[in-house]
C-alpha cells in the first residue's frame, strides 16, 4: 500500500502540523491522507506549470501575479527562463524528485517578487483593493512553497544547518500563508457586493457564500496559526478552493480563454486550493499514523 514519507524536518515539533487533540480523524488509513496530500501537490504543481506557460506565452509580463517586475532589462529573456524554472519545479513537485529543493526555489523566486516588485511601493499598496490582492497572493505562493518545502522528503541532506534552514523556513512560511488567508477573509468582509458580484447567476444565496468563505479563510487562518485543527480547517479551505476553481474561475476562463487575467485567477485559486490539501493530508498523516498503529495493536 501506498503510505507517505514524511520528511524528517517536518516530524519535529516546531515545522509539522500536527493537531494538539486527539479525534476520530486519527483513525483514518495513513494511505487516505496520502492521497490527499498528492492531490495537493499535483495542484500545486498544475498551477505552477500554468504559471510557467504564461511566461512563454506573454513573454513575462502577465496580470495579476506577475513575478518580474517591468522595469527589469533584457525582461523578455528572464520571462523565458522564469517560465523553465516555474515548469521544471512544477514536475519535481509532482513527482517527489528534488521537491523540497523546488519547492525553496519557487518560495525564494516569490519571495525575491514582493522584494523587488512591491517593495518600493509598499506604502501604497494599503487602500488599492486590487494590489493589496496581488502582494497577498504572492506572499501566499512564497509561504505555501515554504510550507511544501518542510513537507517534501530530505533524503540524503546531511548537513543540520540545511535541515535547520528548512525547519525555520517552514515556521516561516506557516505564518505568511496564515496571515495571508486572515486578509483574503476582511477583504471578503469589505467588499461583499464585489464579491456576490462574481458568483454565477444559478448559485442561490450570494451574500451567504461571500460570508461562508470568509468564515473559512479566518477559520484556515487562525488554525494554521496555532497549529490546532488543521485537518478540517485546511481540507475546508482546499475544498473550497478546488470547487471555486470548478464553478466560478473554470466558466470565467472559458468565456475569455485569451484572457490572461482569467487564467492567473484560476491559477492562483488552484495553488491555494492544492496548498490547503497537502496540509490537511500532513496533519491528517501524523494523527492517522498514531491512530491506525493503536487500532492494529
Amino acid at each position: 500500500m501506498f503510505r507517505m514519507k514524511l520528511s524528517p524536518v517536518l516530524l519535529t515539533p516546531k515545522t509539522d502540523w500536527k493537531e494538539e487533540h486527539s479525534s476520530p480523524l486519527s483513525t483514518v488509513s495513513p494511505t487516505l491522507w496520502a492521497w490527499i496530500e498528492r492531490a495537493g501537490r499535483f495542484f500545486v504543481a498544475i498551477a505552477m506549470a500554468g504559471f510557467g506557460i504564461q511566461h512563454f506565452i506573454y513573454q513575462g509580463t502577465i496580470e495579476g501575479l506577475e513575478i518580474l517586475p517591468r522595469w527589469l532589462p533584457a525582461h523578455t529573456l528572464w520571462g523565458y527562463v522564469t517560465g523553465v524554472v516555474l515548469i521544471v519545479a512544477a514536475v519535481c513537485i509532482v513527482t517527489r524528485r528534488f521537491a523540497w529543493i523546488a519547492a525553496t526555489v519557487l518560495a525564494d523566486i516569490f519571495l525575491l517578487t514582493l522584494i523587488f516588485r512591491d517593495g518600493p511601493t509598499m506604502a501604497a499598496i494599503g487602500p488599492d483593493l486590487r494590489e493589496r490582492t496581488r502582494v497577498f497572493e504572492t506572499l501566499t505562493m512564497c509561504g505555501g512553497c515554504f510550507l511544501l518545502a518542510a513537507a517534501a522528503p530530505v533524503a540524503g541532506l546531511r548537513s543540520q544547518r540545511w535541515v535547520s534552514a528548512t525547519r525555520v523556513a517552514g515556521e516561516v512560511g506557516r505564518i505568511a500563508f496564515a496571515v495571508s488567508m486572515a486578509v483574503f477573509g476582511w477583504s471578503h468582509i469589505l467588499i461583499p457586493a464585489f464579491i456576490a458580484s462574481l458568483i454565477p447567476a444559478w448559485i442561490p444565496w450570494h451574500f451567504f457564500w461571500v460570508y461562508a468563505t470568509a468564515f473559512v479563510f479566518f477559520a484556515a487562518a487562525i488554525s494554521i496559526a496555532v497549529k490546532r485543527f488543521t485537518v478540517v480547517t485546511a481540507g475546508m479551505l482546499g475544498l473550497m478552493l478546488c470547487l471555486w476553481v470548478v464553478v466560478l474561475h473554470g466558466p470565467r476562463v472559458a468565456a475569455a480563454l485569451h484572457n490572461g487575467d482569467e487564467w492567473n485567477s484560476l491559477f492562483v485559486a488552484l495553488a491555494i486550493g492544492g496548498f490547503g490539501l497537502a496540509i490537511a493530508g500532513v496533519s491528517g498523516a501524523r494523527s492517522g499514523e498514531q491512530g491506525w498503529r493503536r487500532g492494529t495493536e
